[in-house]
């Protein structure tokens, strides 16, 4: 299955949105971080300014390149022209599907064989760039480790992402390549837990941090969610 849409929505555009927000969860390992939805709302002051137009879309990361998607939409309303009791029953309608998110990752996450993160990524930061959405961010919590038809557990391929970074990019983007990413940012949040995976993901994140910059992104490299203002 290519991709199954939840979409809640009042006839948003994507000219109509403040914010485009695409999660990309990792659930390939266990990992300390999980999506912070109530973060990510305090952040983008939905609470102060409700009446914004906010498209949050959630993807797991597997060892799938293809997998299913959910998002929910709030229209961006003039103040003066919403209704307030609409308004409170699509906010409570955002929180009971950040819910079901959460309720989610306690069962989806184990030890798998392999992660797909490269081809998911391409895909929806191409999308994003076809966004009118005045803030574009793609928030993914991995550790960023791909293991698919190029593997970063290969001890080759990874003295390769330390020492020829190019080389990896180049087989990488056999697999598809990126639209120019201008005005988007990028979030990794990973909070590792031991010093190889500090070590590992330091080298990880530096190398995608390059590989995404070079397309126009803005990377940002996080143990805990802050969005850029």
């Amino acid at each position: 299955m290519i991709g199954v849409v939840l979409l809640i929505s009042s006839g948003t555009t994507a000219q109509s949105l403040n914010h485009d927000i695409i999660i990309l969860d990792d659930v390939t390992d266990h990992h300390e971080l999980h999506p912070e939805y109530d973060k990510l709302l305090e952040q983008i002051n939905l609470t102060d300014n409700p009446w914004q137009g906010v498209q949050i879309t959630h993807v797991k990361i597997t060892e799938l390149s293809h997998n299913p998607e959910s998002s929910y939409t709030l229209s961006k309303t003039r103040w003066w022209l919403g209704n307030e009791f609409d308004r409170k029953d699509e906010m409570d309608g955002l929180h009971q599907f950040l819910d079901s998110l959460k309720s989610s990752e306690n069962t989806s996450q184990s030890i798998r064989s392999h992660s797909s993160i490269y081809r998911p990524l391409v895909r929806l930061l191409n999308r994003l760039a076809t966004s009118g959405a005045e803030e574009r961010e793609l928030i993914i919590y991995s550790n960023l480790m791909e293991n698919d038809a190029v593997s970063f557990y290969d001890s080759s391929t990874f003295s390769r992402l330390r020492n020829e970074p190019q080389k990896v990019q180049k087989l990488l983007e056999k697999q598809g390549v990126f639209s120019p990413l201008d005005g988007i940012n990028v979030y990794f949040v990973f909070a590792p837990t031991t010093r190889n995976e500090d070590q590992q993901f330091t080298v990880v994140a530096s190398f995608f941090s390059s590989f995404l910059e070079s397309y126009g992104a803005s990377v940002h490299v996080q143990s805990g969610l802050s969005l850029t203002p």
